[in-house]
């Protein structure tokens, strides 16, 4: 749905992240207030365990948000580079989720996507929730959540999230955070945790207090459930005490959540996808520009190209002509 750009903040001297609307996706009136809807939720949560959003903009045609940059890849990445993480590393992804999530549900806002690919690392070992897209905010006009519809990942999602969305409060986001974890520590993708019948089978390989914890925050019924972020980390204490944490390594040279563009020279297509907002310096400060090093990936802004707009406006009126014309004249060889 959108596309990842490294970014340099000429002013501030730090590289930022800039996540920029699909051209395509932003027509959808929907999806451009679901894509503002998830700046607008983020900025509102400042936390050491959040992605921070620094601004948001959107012009005609074209939304986009701010980011900090993360580059240590995300958890779904490092699992499938180096295989299912310890007991001590996978139980401080938890505590540092649950720490992020605190703060969210305070705020009245679920995630509803917890998930290892939502959970990036930085440079510091440090890790942070992002992708805050689908998120239902209480008492916000951005909700735009039909009732009975449903929206997270299958595998993650509580039963009460499967059949509706819309309704689900904070113990949902705690189900997803123990499937979460089942999956770091096992490197399987969870399937229905909450089915007693196979838990013999799931958890075999598992540490006995770890399953346990795992189960009660699967549970089916969400009032068997831990009932707040609160309460799951205090049952998640004596876990530590037993395994204590572990730092996770970022991994070297990881994309992180980005589409890192290879082998196209972004200076050509920065006039065609960056929005205008990161050129005027009256609205925005200029986020868009080349770092002292030069590193590979950084964006060097330049100004909306209407000339290419122009031959690509009348590129498609000769393809246009030209497929009527083939049209025609098979019309009048085979049926005229």
């Amino acid at each position: 749905m959108a596309v990842v750009y490294r970014a340099w903040d000429v002013h501030l001297g730090v590289p930022r992240a800039i996540k920029v609307l699909s051209p395509q996706l932003t027509r959808s009136k929907s999806l451009r207030k679901r894509f503002l809807s998830e700046a607008r939720t983020m900025a509102r949560l400042e936390h050491r365990h959040i992605v921070s959003v620094h601004d948001v903009g959107a012009d005609v045609d074209r939304v986009y948000m701010v980011m900090e940059l993360m580059t240590g890849g995300n958890l779904l990445e490092i699992l499938k580079e180096r295989g299912p993480l310890s007991v001590g590393q996978a139980l401080s992804i938890t505590r540092a989720t649950l720490e992020g999530l605190r703060v969210a549900h305070s705020k009245d806002i679920i995630h509803r996507d917890i998930k290892p690919a939502n959970i990036l690392v930085s440079d510091e070992s440090v890790p942070k929730l992002v992708d805050f897209g689908i998120a239902r905010v209480k008492n916000d006009n951005f909700d735009l959540t039909n009732t009975g519809s449903i929206l997270g990942t299958f595998g993650y999602m509580a039963p009460e999230q499967r059949a509706n969305s819309k309704q689900v409060d904070a113990r949902a986001d705690l189900y997803s955070v123990a499937a979460t974890l089942y999956a770091l520590i096992s490197g399987v993708e969870p399937v229905d945790l909450y089915a007693t019948e196979v838990h013999a089978k799931s958890f075999a390989a598992f540490p006995e207090p770890v399953a346990e914890f795992i189960k009660c925050g699967t549970c089916y019924n969400v009032k068997d459930r831990f009932q707040s972020a609160d309460e799951m980390l205090d049952a998640l204490e004596p876990l530590e005490e037993a395994f204590p944490p572990e730092r996770i390594e970022p991994l070297e040279g990881a994309a992180g959540a980005f589409d890192m563009v290879e082998g196209v020279d972004l200076d050509d297509m920065v006039s065609d996808i960056m929005p205008e907002a990161l050129h005027d310096s009256r609205r925005t400060p200029n986020l868009a520009g080349t770092a002292p090093n030069g590193e590979p990936g950084t964006i060097t802004a330049s100004p909306p190209n209407n000339l290419q707009r122009w031959v690509d406006f009348v590129s498609g009126m000769l393809i246009v002509v030209l497929v009527a014309g083939c049209g025609y004249f098979a019309w009048r060889a085979f049926g005229g």
